[in-house]
């Protein structure tokens, strides 16, 4: 049995095949290799697969091996921000959401993108943010370089006295920040949350608890101070 990485072009793999005469059910096989991504490669979140090749017990010796495949995900971080950044400036990583896809310095609308309308909460409107559709998700990367982000969050205007949220703030799985349940009947809820030492940030938008309906949710404002 072998096991090694298959890398597409451009990239390069340091490390041997790993190989054994045998396994046994249980038994396990692993390798471990440093992979290298081109320059100008792609950047984010990137499936790779790696490659096990075998004899079934019993069959003859000189029969094809079988083949099979794996999707390892690895990041190749893009560029970490660099001095006071919008949010929506920034490359998503990953991003999630209940209704249509996250929109950028805009509310999420409908399911099209590019279909909202201005970010407001309580009357005030923002020229910069996020609109999202709870349950939403949206993940950036940071690579240590920042130490605050702040925003003004809360249920877009345009589902008027309806809807629910909670927002959460993640930096490298741990919850750093959390709101109560807003409704569309309040104004924003203002956030400033350290993120010193942060590698990824993940914004979460959850339900209040009565399902999805009118759960238009903005990232009002949504900024990071990193370093020059």
């Amino acid at each position: 049995m072998s096991l090694r990485p298959f890398v597409p072009e451009g990239w390069q793999a340091e490390g041997d095949v790993v190989r054994t005469s045998s396994l046994r059910s249980g038994d396990t096989l692993t390798g471990s290799w440093t992979l290298t991504a081109p320059e100008d490669g792609t950047r984010g979140r990137v499936d790779l697969p790696v490659v096990a090749q075998y004899r079934v017990p019993g069959a003859s010796g000189h029969g094809s091996p079988v083949h099979v495949e794996r999707a390892v995900e690895v990041l190749v971080p893009p560029d970490a921000p660099r001095g006071e950044v919008f949010v929506s400036d920034l490359p998503f990583l990953s991003s999630g959401n209940g209704w249509g896809p996250v929109e950028r310095d805009a509310s999420v609308g409908e399911q099209a993108a590019d279909d909202g309308a201005e970010l407001t909460v309580g009357g005030t409107t923002y020229a910069k943010g996020l609109g999202v559709h709870a349950p939403s998700s949206v993940e950036f990367y940071l690579g240590d370089a920042c130490t605050e982000f702040t925003a003004e969050v809360g249920v877009d205007d345009e589902v008027g006295d309806q809807g629910s949220v909670s927002f959460e703030v993640w930096g490298d799985g741990e919850r750093l920040a959390a709101t109560p349940t807003l409704h569309g009947t309040d104004g924003a809820h203002a956030l400033a949350v350290p993120v010193a030492g942060v590698e990824l940030l993940t914004l979460t938008v959850h339900d209040g608890g009565d399902g999805i309906d009118h759960d238009h949710a903005d990232w009002g404002d949504a900024r990071l101070s990193c370093t020059a």
